[in-house]
Order: structure tokens, then sequence, then C-alpha cells
């Protein structure tokens, strides 16, 4: 018998929170460091600015590789078969360390080209230490997650969260340490943030592995006679995985690609595009965490082949991303002057950021109901199809749209947000519509 609606409200409600707080620990812990190396200097600040920016595309194809983990297991854990989740524990981890291999690889060709990136050379000179220690904390970083989306897909989100917030708080801990020279250290400044965020990230790795071997409901999967490398699932997690980066890359590059059109029209348009952003995407980490709880659960009913409750969990997951979405659309609408006093005073900014929080509020729902859906169509290990939706909704139509109103039409930063509340629009109709032919067809052969 199919389980009531409150049930799956209430079980993605469980499933999607931990995964909203570890995402908000994340963001928050981003922004202290941004501040911390804002207080040693402009060319500091623009030198963290820069990298992470240069590291932000290959991060995010690495965090969407992984996240073929979630939706592999999740089908296996479905099905109940434990055999095959054994050997996925090790494919996936294998996935991850030949991922982190490429995307190091990668960047250490694209460090022989910071030069040529119309950069100051104040801020190239003194990006390469931070660099190449980001460089050194990926592997153990991509480890980290593999071990967390392989506990996702068994229903476990909890665990991961935690062992972000730890290691955020220690991240915070060590940068205030190693950045002004606390505690007998020497002030290394942007140096000492980058070794803080490998120190951090090796320690993601080491807690993480520490609960999958110290928990019965995960060390059950530490079976070695499954860590031969099996050349079907890796390819299968990829097969999974790396549209999913693609998609995400896609969605963050517009809204990079937005920001460089923000400055073209003033360094205020600037400036008030960045402050209605950081709202936006403050709100956005609940939204992607209904995006997770819907692979999670979508994933394990399509591996139970129980077609009637898949169908009821992905109707919960956009019923409580509408409600949230819903409600935060209105503190924007209403609180749209209140919000930008709490990053600048300058009236011009604060003018144009309550102006684009209007469109803010709109876009909220949009992007929730994106997010959601391309969960629920992971869950489906349905990547494809939404990679080619997303490349077109986003950099055919969106981009092209946001500077034809910006720059063309000169309506201004306004015409950016158009853009992007036209793509991510378009993504989550088109989304919706393909969830809904999928399941009717599932639940006919059924």
């Amino acid at each position: 018998m199919s389980k009531p609606f409150s049930f799956h409200i209430k079980n993605n409600l469980k499933l999607a929170l931990p995964v909203a707080l570890g995402n908000m620990m994340h963001m928050i812990t981003a922004l202290a460091d941004t501040l911390m190396v804002s207080k040693v200097g402009v060319t500091e600040l623009a030198a963290v600015g820069f990298v992470n920016a240069v590291f932000m595309l290959p991060f995010l194809i690495g965090t969407g590789v992984s996240a073929g983990i979630t939706a592999a297991v999740g089908k296996a854990n479905g099905s109940g078969n434990t055999n095959k989740n054994k050997s996925l524990f090790f494919s996936g981890m294998w996935v991850c360390f030949l991922t982190s291999l490429i995307l190091g690889a990668l960047l250490i060709l694209i460090n022989f080209f910071l030069d040529d990136m119309g950069q100051e050379q104040s801020v190239v000179d003194i990006s390469y230490s931070y660099y190449w220690i980001l460089i050194a904390s990926l592997p153990f970083y991509m480890v980290f997650l593999g071990l967390k989306q392989f506990m996702e897909g068994l229903e476990s989100t909890s665990p991961g969260m935690l062992i972000l917030v730890v290691s955020n708080i220690i991240n915070l801990i060590l940068n205030y340490i190693f950045i002004f020279g606390k505690f007998g250290f020497e002030p290394m400044g942007l140096e000492g943030a980058g070794w803080a965020t490998l120190i951090s990230r090796i320690i993601l790795m080491l807690l993480a592995i520490y609960v999958i071997s110290s928990f019965r409901k995960f060390k059950t999967y530490l079976d070695f006679s499954y860590s031969k490398v099996n050349w079907t699932e890796i390819k299968e997690i990829f097969g999974i995985g790396f549209p999913i980066g693609l998609q995400i890359a896609f969605e963050v590059g517009i809204f990079s690609v937005g920001t460089i059109f923000a400055g073209m029209i003033g360094k205020y348009e600037q400036a008030a595009h960045k402050i209605a952003l950081d709202l936006a995407a403050f709100t956005f980490m609940i939204a992607s965490g209904f995006g997770s709880s819907s692979t999670i659960s979508i994933s394990n009913y399509f591996g139970k082949g129980n077609y009637i409750d898949m169908k009821k969990s992905a109707y919960a997951a956009l019923v409580l991303t509408l409600i949230f979405m819903s409600f935060t659309c209105i503190l924007f609408l209403t609180l749209n002057e209140y919000f930008p006093l709490a990053f600048n005073d300058d009236k011009n900014v604060l003018q144009i950021a309550s102006g684009l929080l209007i469109i803010a509020g709109f876009f909220q729902i949009s992007d929730g109901l994106q997010v959601t859906t391309l969960g629920i169509l992971r869950g489906l290990h349905d990547v494809k199809i939404p990679t080619i939706v997303t490349l077109i909704s986003y950099w055919m139509i969106g981009i092209p749209l946001a500077y034809y109103l910006s720059i063309t039409l000169e309506i201004g930063p306004a015409g950016i947000w158009y853009g992007y509340l036209t793509g991510l629009s378009l993504v989550a109709i088109t989304m919706f519509i393909r969830f809904e032919l999928i399941s009717k067809k599932l639940l006919k052969i059924n």
C-alpha cells in the first residue's frame, strides 16, 4: 500500500534539512573567510575572488560527478541489493579519486595562464601560493564528497551535515590563527587562508572515514573483497554525475556572466547586483536541500519499483519548495528596501538593489522549483536531456536576453535579472513536464 502524502512531507523534511543546514554553514564560512582576508588588504581580497573564480567551474563539475554516487546507491538501496552497494562504495571512491586527478591536472594547466586573464599583476603575484594549496586540497575534498554522497544514498543526510559543521568551525579558527598570526604563529595573510582550507579538508575526509568505518549502518559496506576496479560501475557513476556537474556549471555560470554584465554598466550597479545575488543565494541553500532530498527518496522508490510513492514523494518535495520560496518571495517584495541596508549605505547602491530584490522575489520561486525538479529527475537517472535543456535555457536564451536588455536596450541591471528569471522559469516548467511524462510512463508499465 502506498504511504500517505503527509509521510512524504515529513520524510523530505528529514532528508532535506541537514543538507540545507550544511550548505548554509558552508556559505557562512565562505563569507567569514572573505571578511577575514579583507582585513589584510584589498589586493589579498581581490586575489581570493580571482582564485575562487578560476576554481569554480572545475570544483562544480567535481561536485556534480560525486552526486552520481547518491543516485546509483539510492537505486540499489531501494532494490535491497546490498552487494551492489558494497561494490558501488569502492567504485564511488575510484570515481572521486580519478576525478580529483583529472581536475587537478586541468587546474595545473590553467596555472600557466593566470598571467593572461587580465588581472592586476600584484593580484596574480600573491595568488600562486594560495592557488597551489587549494589544488593540493582537492583530492581530500573529493574523497569526502564520495563518502558523503554514499551515506546520503542510504538516506542518511545528518552525518555529512555534522561533519561539515565541525570542519567549517575548525576552518574559521585556523583562518583566524594563520591569517592574523595568533598563538605564536607568524601572520601568513592569504597563504594562511589556503593552509586553513587544506587542513580543514583533510579533517573533513578523516571524519567521514571515521563515520563510515565506525557505525554499523555503514561499515557493513566496507567489504574489501569488492574493492577491485569495476569499470562498468565507474562508467555508470560518471554517466550520471558528469551531466549533473555540467547542469550545475551551466546555472552558476550565468550568474558569473551576469556579474560581468553588471560591471560593464557601472560600479554602483555591480555592487547592487552583488547584494541581490548574495541574498538570493542564501535562500537558495534551503531549496537545494529539497533538491537533494528528492534525489535520495526518488532513487530509492525507483529502485523498489514503487512508482506511486515515487510520484507522491516528488510532489511533496515540490510543495515544500513552493511553500518556502513563496515565503521568501513575500519577504523580498515587502522588505526590499531594508535588506540591502545590511550590506551598504550608499544611496545609489541601495536604490538599485531594492529594485532588483523585487525581481528576485519572483526569481525565488523559479529558482527553487528548477533545482527541485532537476533533483527529482536525477533520482530517476534522467540527466542527459535535462543537461541539454539547462544549456539552451541558460546560455542560449537567458544570457543573450540578459545582455540585450541590460546592455543593448540599456535597461540596466534589472535586464540581467529578467534574463535570469526567464532562463530559470523555462528549466522549471520544462523539467516538471518531463517528470510528468516519465512518471506516467512508469505508472502505465507498472
